[in-house]
C-alpha cells in the first residue's frame, strides 16, 4: 500500500513521581495482567499485541518515554480492518490497569501523590486514496479482481464494442450468461459472466461496491476464504439468474458482490464483529443491500443474481464462522472450500438437469 490504513489512539503520561525504569517496569506488569503479548522490547521502548476480538483482529500497543513523558499508543495491525473506539479502549483499560499498579507502588514509595495523566488528541491516520487499489500482502484479491475487469472492458471496448451500451449480442460472444446456451453445456459462462460488463458505468458501481466490501473482508477472511466466496457466490447467482431469465445475457460482478456482502451481514448478525464499529457497519451494509435492489426494480437490472449472490453468501459466511473462530489453518481452509465447491457444482448441475428435462 502507498499508505496504511490504520487508525491509533495515543496518550501522553507526565511521569512525576516515578522515574522512566519503574514506569516501564509497571507498564509491563499492566499489559501482562491484560494478557497482552509482548512482541518485543528496546532500551525505552516496548511492543504489545493485543490478543485480538472475534473480528481476529489485533491491535499493535507501543509504549516508549522520553525523558519525564511517557508515550502509549494503540492502533490496530490490519491494515483495513479496524475499530477506532477499540483503540480508545484499549488505552483507557491500560490506564486503568496501570494506575492499579501504579498506586500499589506509591503506596510504599509516594503515598500522596498521582500519575498525572494528560490526553493527546486522537491520532487517527486514514486515507485511502489510491492505496485502496494498490495490491498489498494481506490485500491483494480486491485489487487484482478489479484489475481483470477494467482489462476485459478496454479489450472489449478495443474491439470496436460500444463503451457506454454495448449490445447484448457482443455481450454473449464474450461469455455473458445465457440459459440456452449453458443448459446445452457451456458451462463456463457461469464463470465468465463475473468479469464481462455493460460499459463503463457498470464497471464503476460495481468497482465501488467492491471496494467497501473488499476493504474488510479480505483481510478478515483470507485470501483463499475470500475468493472462494466471490467465485461460489458469484457462479450461484448466475444459477438463479439464468432460472429467472431464460432468454436474456447476464453479466457483471455485482452477483459476486452481493455474495460478499451476505458473507459481510452473516459475521455481523453472528457477531462475530464486534465493537463500535459492528453498528455502524450493519447500517451501511443493509442500506446498501436494501436500496440496491429497490434500483433493481426500476431499470434492467438482474436482480435474481443479487438476491441468489446474498443468500448464497450469508450461508457461506456461516460455513465460514467456525474456522474464523478458531483462527483454523490452511488446511482447514481448504477442506471447508472443497466441501463448499462440491456443494455449489452439485446445486449447479441439478438445476441444470432440471432445465435440460424441462
Amino acid at each position: 500500500m502507498d499508505k496504511a490504513l490504520t487508525e491509533g489512539y495515543s496518550v501522553k503520561l507526565t511521569l512525576k513521581t516515578i522515574n522512566t525504569q519503574e514506569f516501564m517496569t509497571l507498564a509491563m506488569q499492566a499489559c501482562r495482567q491484560m494478557g497482552w503479548q509482548l512482541v518485543g522490547t528496546a532500551e525505552n521502548a516496548m511492543l504489545f499485541y493485543t490478543n485480538g476480538s472475534a473480528t481476529s483482529q489485533q491491535e499493535e500497543i507501543t509504549i516508549h518515554t522520553e525523558e519525564d513523558r511517557a508515550f502509549i499508543r494503540s492502533r490496530s495491525v490490519s491494515e483495513y480492518l479496524y475499530d477506532p473506539q477499540q483503540n480508545v479502549q484499549n488505552i483507557l483499560a491500560f490506564k486503568s490497569t496501570l494506575s492499579i499498579h501504579h498506586n500499589n507502588f506509591l503506596q510504599k514509595k509516594y503515598p500522596s501523590n498521582r500519575l498525572k495523566v494528560q490526553t493527546a488528541a486522537p491520532d487517527f491516520d486514514f486515507q485511502a486514496g489510491w492505496g485502496a487499489i494498490v495490491p498489498s500482502k494481506h490485500y491483494l484479491i480486491t485489487p487484482l479482481l478489479i484489475y481483470i475487469n477494467v482489462f476485459i472492458l478496454l479489450a472489449m471496448i478495443l474491439t470496436g464494442i460500444s463503451p457506454m451500451d454495448p449490445k447484448a449480442s457482443a455481450l454473449l460472444g464474450w461469455g455473458g450468461n445465457f440459459q440456452p446456451f449453458v443448459v446445452k453445456g457451456e458451462y463456463w459462462r457461469l464463470f465468465s459472466y463475473m468479469f464481462l460488463h455493460g460499459g463503463v458505468l457498470h464497471l464503476a458501481g460495481n468497482i465501488f461496491a467492491l471496494l467497501y466490501a473488499g476493504l474488510y473482508l479480505e483481510p478478515m477472511l483470507g485470501k483463499l476464504r475470500y475468493i472462494s466466496a466471490y467465485v461460489l457466490t458469484g457462479i450461484l447467482a448466475g444459477v438463479v439468474s439464468m432460472l429467472m431469465h431464460d432468454n436474456s445475457v447476464g453479466v457483471g460482478a455485482s452477483g459476486a458482490i452481493f455474495g460478499l456482502y451476505g458473507v459481510f451481514l452473516a459475521l455481523l448478525s453472528a457477531r462475530y464483529i464486534k465493537g463500535a464499529i459492528r453498528s455502524t457497519l450493519l447500517r451501511s451494509l443493509l442500506f446498501f443491500i436494501v436500496y440496491n435492489l429497490l434500483m433493481g426494480l426500476q431499470g434492467n437490472t438482474d436482480n435474481a443474481a443479487h438476491v441468489g449472490g446474498l443468500l448464497s453468501g450469508v450461508v457461506i459466511g456461516y460455513a465460514y464462522l467456525g474456522g474464523l473462530k478458531k483462527r483454523s489453518g490452511f488446511n482447514m481452509q481448504i477442506a471447508t472450500v472443497v466441501i463448499l465447491s462440491i456443494l455449489v457444482l452439485t446445486v449447479t448441475a441439478g438445476v441444470v438437469f432440471l432445465l435440460k428435462a424441462g
